[in-house]
């Protein structure tokens, strides 16, 4: 599990996540599921036990932004239960994933009667919205081959002295990260292979560390 302020799991005390699991139910979503729509009246906050979400934005063409990708440990649908307005985005299963699902009733019950709760809560909402503004920032001021750039630099391991990814993402998958179109991701991953700046092995993506990303 991570440790960032999001990540409920390792940061509560035993008591506390008694409190918060008393009415919670499990639940199993496949891949691709979706677990929430965006416009969906509110009445449950979720916990990742196992797998993988990610929280989305669509528009009326099915074009999809992708704003945040969450695993185990961390929670997401808090912030529509302390407001009680419709979902403000959707969350997608990105592999078989396991949740606790707990009622309104259930989570402002913990929040009202353990601090440590309520402190988790109020880190992981300022982390998001720190993140939120960062990724505003990102698509206004820098180019799309620079978000690309960053993405893969974000998502490579030092392997040997080489900077590799395993297993990257699809491109539609990338295009909805960095907040274009699939076609433009293509042209960009095309021009980087061309002038020798990353490799493409089948999944796996080598990136050169003297080219533009590294430095």
């Amino acid at each position: 599990m991570n440790n960032s302020p999001q990540n409920l799991l390792s940061s509560l005390r035993k008591n506390e996540l008694d409190i918060l699991f008393r009415n919670g139910k499990r639940e199993s979503f496949a891949k691709n599921a979706i677990i929430i729509n965006e416009g969906d009246l509110s009445d449950s906050a979720y916990i990742i036990h196992s797998g993988k979400v990610k929280i989305i934005l669509s528009d009326s063409h099915g074009k999809e932004l992708v704003l945040s990708e969450l695993t185990a440990g961390d929670y997401f649908g808090e912030m529509a239960l302390i407001d009680q307005s419709k979902r403000s985005a959707s969350v997608m299963a990105m592999v078989d994933t396991e949740l606790t699902v707990i009622s309104r009733q259930s989570f402002r019950e913990c929040l009202r009667t353990n601090p440590g709760i309520v402190d988790q809560i109020m880190f992981g909402l300022v982390t998001n919205l720190r993140k939120s503004n960062q990724k505003i920032s990102s698509l206004v001021f820098m180019s799309a081959y620079d978000r690309l750039a960053n993405m893969l630099l974000a998502l490579a391991k030092d392997k040997d002295g080489s900077l590799v990814i395993d297993k990257h993402p699809t491109q539609q998958h990338i295009a909805g990260v960095v907040g274009v179109s699939r076609e433009m991701i293509s042209r960009i991953f095309k021009s980087l292979v061309d002038d020798g700046h990353i490799k493409v092995m089948g999944k796996r993506i080598m990136i050169n560390r003297t080219g533009p990303f590294c430095r």
